[in-house]
């Protein structure tokens, strides 16, 4: 739990907005007049523009984590009717942290890895040329989902007046709520999700009364669109939904239902077959199986080996040195719980209203039972997930897709206890008391959202617009900035410009030349302090090729690749490609095309008792191949004997095999390749 007080505008609007609302019960009552339908219709135009606003002035324009930006990618790519697109040499410009190449198959392609519900949504802000228009849209989603949800969920037999002012109260929380703002904000699939999960519910419910085919098909739609979006979320839900429909369920309902669902569920197979290469395989699972260890460290379940220690090392190294088993399984979820009870209300204190709504709901209707039972079903469902995945602003982002079903049961808690306080207008009350959390609390978290990682998007095409680069090459130095930069169909020309990683080795050069020599920039972002500059870049002559830049592996087995960090200080850069095993092991890496008929030495850190076989193949078939000997010392660099391939070949890789000592953990180092016979390339 986070305590601030305000010292910014938005945090001071909401402060004095809430304590209005507590303060003057005349202003409470203006909020309970009018059609309901009209309240809906102005709280979805309100939340909207909040949203908007959130992006301005808390994403500050643009996409901010990384997961965000490749969605944001995956989004621009399905616009352009891509599920995933061809791989380009060199393929370690274009490749980088949650893309995944298709090695199932024929490894030529490359996808990002999120599920493609939300990008589906996002591609049609592409179409438009606004992307960040989808978040607003959401948002006004959202306001109507939390009615519909909160309708169906209230018994029949309920009051019209408390109905009304239910409903009116959900819908309001809904859009004081700052977590869902910051989720119908970012390009981030939980304000989705949230929508549909609701919806589900909502038609679930609904059909379980009247028993509408209408309702059948919306069920379907719902629940499918979300399976298609968040996989879990949709698991967590079919019993739910299965149970509250099962009154009305008949052989035409079913079919109707599952008519429905299919477009998105065969969407969901086609993207994981075009990002794998494989029929039913899993995107993540593929890219975590090639760019991180131990081996099978990203799954859904339990077991020693869970937890990738190159993406989430230090919560690994925290939370989970042992693996993950029930004891972590109930850790994880209390940290996910203790941040989501600030969530629904805006401050942690607030929580318990919530779970006081969650039990009194289940001993009432039906209808209200079922809808509390969606929150514990999430909980449960993400148990065998190993990562917290909390980020500061966005709370539980696992628990969000709930929040709609969360500000139903709060709605009809509190019209309940002030109808039976004989309370006036004490709906208004509850959405002062969230406003005001949101001043003293939570408006802590979505500043340092706002500030971390530089504080702005990682690329701004508005950078280049005022350096008037039309055309040409534009090299970038971070994951987020090529996730947001790079459009698969761009080539760099005159009047185009091609987003492309920034290495400063061979790399630059190999793409330079492949382009025809075109005009070139470097875009570097300072994440430190938020600078961005754009400026002309010449590509360094072609004679070294850094061992880091290879990452992710084409394939790892018993032996894992990633770049690190160094301090020793035999090595270029201060970054080496480390490659760890448990004795023996194996990764396979792609080289360059441009590297075929060259000579390449490998340059490797490597301790005593340890030992590395390099082989350079093309097409499988072996060109040559050196083995290291083992250092005399405690760790050295070593010049390993030159490589060499044919002028012809293709499908260049270098396969490492590895013999680690046992003795501890130990690694050996790829510091880089040294290249012969490439002249240096002359000045554009």
């Amino acid at each position: 739990m986070t305590f601030g007080l305000p010292r910014e505008l938005p945090p001071l609007i909401s402060l004095a907005v809430g304590a209005a609302l507590l303060a003057v019960p005349q202003l409470r009552a203006r909020l309970s007049r009018g059609s309901l339908t009209s309240f809906v219709a102005v709280a979805a135009g309100l939340a909207a523009l909040l949203s908007g606003a959130y992006v301005a002035l808390y994403l500050r324009g643009g996409p901010r984590i990384i997961d965000a930006t490749t969605y944001f990618l995956q989004g621009r790519a399905m616009s352009e009717g891509l599920l995933s697109w061809p791989d380009q040499e060199p393929s370690q410009s274009f490749v980088g942290r949650f893309l995944v190449r298709d090695t199932l198959g024929g490894g030529d392609h490359v996808a990002g890895i999120f599920p493609p519900g939300y990008p589906l949504l996002l591609a049609l802000g592409f179409l438009l040329g606004a992307p960040m228009i989808v978040g607003p849209l959401l948002a006004i989603a959202a306001t109507y989902a939390t009615s519909f949800v909160t309708d169906a969920a209230l018994p029949d037999e309920l009051p019209a007046c408390e109905r009304d002012a239910t409903i009116r109260l959900a819908v309001a929380l809904s859009v004081v709520c700052a977590a869902l703002r910051y989720h119908t904000a970012d390009t981030m699939s939980h304000g989705l999700a949230a929508c549909l999960l609701a919806t589900a519910v909502g038609a679930a419910l609904r059909f379980g009364r009247r028993g509408a085919l209408g309702d059948a098909a919306m069920l379907g739609a719902s629940l499918g669109f979300l399976a298609c979006t968040r996989p879990v979320s949709a698991l967590a839900l079919v019993p739910i939904a299965a149970v509250a429909a099962a009154p009305r369920v008949g052989a035409a309902a079913a079919g109707v239902s599952l008519a429905s669902a299919s477009p998105f569920i065969a969407l969901f197979v086609a993207h994981q077959r075009a990002a794998t290469g494989a029929l039913g395989a899993s995107s993540q699972a593929l890219y975590y199986a090639q760019s991180d260890h131990p081996a099978g460290c990203f799954g859904y379940g339990f077991g020693p080996s869970i937890g990738c220690r190159f993406e989430h090392g230090d919560f690994v190294d925290r939370y989970l040195p042992s693996g993950y088993g029930l004891v972590e399984a109930v850790g994880t979820t209390a940290r996910r719980v203790s941040l989501h009870a600030g969530d629904a209300l805006n401050a942690a204190p607030l929580g318990v209203v919530l779970a006081v709504a969650l039990v009194l709901a289940a001993r009432r209707s039906r209808e209200l039972r079922l809808t509390a039972l969606a929150v514990p079903a999430l909980v449960v469902a993400y148990a065998p997930f190993y990562f917290d995945g909390n980020v500061p602003g966005a709370g539980a982002r696992f628990f969000a897709d709930a929040l709609p079903v969360e500000h139903a049961l709060v709605a009809w808690l509190v019209v309940q206890r002030a109808a039976a306080s004989k309370v006036r207008h004490g709906g208004p009350l509850a959405v002062g008391l969230a406003l005001v959390g949101f001043a003293l609390f939570t408006h802590v978290d979505h500043e340092q959202l706002r500030d971390r990682e530089g504080g702005r998007p990682m690329f701004e095409p508005a950078l280049l617009e005022a350096a008037s680069v039309r055309g040409g090459l534009v090299l970038v130095d971070t994951d987020h900035a090529f996730a947001l930069g790079f459009d698969p169909r761009s080539r760099a020309q005159r009047d185009s410009v091609e987003i492309a990683r920034l290495r400063g080795d061979a790399l630059d050069t190999f793409l330079w030349e492949a382009r025809g020599r075109p005009a070139t920039f470097a875009y570097r972002f300072d994440v430190a302090t938020g600078e961005a500059s754009l400026s002309p870049y010449v590509p360094p002559p072609a004679t070294q090729l850094e061992g880091e830049h290879l990452w992710p592996a084409l394939e790892q087995a018993g032996a894992a690749v990633a770049p690190i960090h160094t301090a020793d200080p035999c090595v270029s850069r201060g970054r080496v490609l480390a490659i760890s095993a448990d004795g023996k092991g194996l990764s396979r890496l792609r080289l360059p095309a441009a590297l075929a008929g060259q000579r390449l030495t490998p340059i490797v850190s490597i301790g005593a008792g340890d030992s590395a076989t390099f082989t350079l193949k093309a097409r499988g078939e072996v060109r040559a191949s050196v083995q290291s000997g083992s250092a005399s010392v405690e760790r050295s660099c070593v010049r390993l004997g030159p490589l060499s391939s044919r002028q012809t070949d293709t499908s260049l890789e270098l396969a490492i095999e590895v013999t680690l000592d046992r003795a501890g953990p130990r690694l050996i180092a790829l510091d880089k390749l040294e290249i012969e016979g490439l002249a240096a390339a002359p000045e554009p």
